[in-house]
């Protein structure tokens, strides 16, 4: 058999004998490639085939108008929500006002409770002390003896030792204060002093406690000797003037006795 690919060759003229033109139309493939041959991007006609094919394209998709009943139901569906919202809003006001009534009435009701137990307390109290104990007091010798205590008349009495102590207590802060002024008033004179006169080298607690031991802290001595310091200051300042006196009186009685023997001369 012969090959599609094979020619035929004349022996007598030695041509090739081209195939027969319906053996070559049925058995090539390229009509089948042309058909779906793309154009070109150069050439005019391809954008001229892709404006049609978008125009085609736009025609097949348009928009479709919508019915009537898609549009109702689009109205009912925002009606529900706006129904819906209101509900719940005006459901969600219903239960907050529900639950403050709830909690006023429970507040109210636990009020009651407490003014019940606080009246309840007074009368307990008021009893309590209206009451008498049996206690046992010691003697001065040591013996006890049975006693008979009036609740109302102790508790006044330790009211009366607390606010006392209280008192105290706020005295003795009162007293605590100025005394911690006094100290920060005199640390600060001592810081003063120290940093006027330097300890040559002696410094902290080493130089504190040496002016200490030199230093009389006895402030009734130091005032004493303060006053007769100043006291021998005065009796030394009479003293001079005293002296300087004498020494002008015989200056002058010898002047006058100077004058007295020229005159017996004249």
């Amino acid at each position: 058999m012969m090959s599609l690919r094979e020619c035929p060759v004349n022996e007598d003229t030695g041509n090739v004998r081209p195939p027969s033109p319906k053996k070559s139309m049925r058995c090539s493939i390229h009509p089948i490639f042309d058909k779906y041959k793309r154009p070109t991007s150069n050439g005019d006609g391809y954008h001229t085939q892709q404006l049609r094919n978008l125009a085609r394209n736009q025609a097949e998709y348009s928009p479709v108008a919508e019915s009537p009943m898609i549009k109702r139901l689009n109205r009912d569906y925002a009606a529900l929500r706006v129904t819906l919202h209101s509900n719940t809003a005006k459901d969600t006001t219903e239960v907050e006002a529900a639950l403050a009534e709830d909690v006023e009435h429970k507040v109210k009701s636990n009020i009651s409770k407490l003014q019940k137990i606080a009246s309840r307390e007074r009368e307990l109290t008021t009893s309590i002390l209206d009451c008498e104990v049996d206690t046992q007091i010691s003697n001065t010798d040591g013996q006890k003896r049975p006693s008979a205590v009036h609740v109302r008349s102790e508790v006044s009495r330790y009211q009366q030792i607390d606010t006392e102590s209280v008192r105290k207590l706020a005295h003795l802060w009162s007293s605590w204060e100025e005394a911690q002024t006094d100290v920060d008033k005199l640390s600060d004179k001592l810081h003063d002093l120290f940093e006027h006169e330097p300890s040559n080298g002696i410094s902290g607690m080493s130089s504190n406690t040496e002016w200490m031991d030199k230093e009389d802290l006895d402030i009734d001595r130091r005032i004493r000797k303060v006053v007769d310091d100043m006291a021998a200051c005065e009796e030394g300042d009479v003293l001079i003037e005293n002296q300087d006196f004498q020494q002008k009186l015989k200056y002058e009685d010898t002047k006058i006795f100077k004058a007295i023997f020229q005159s017996s001369f004249d």
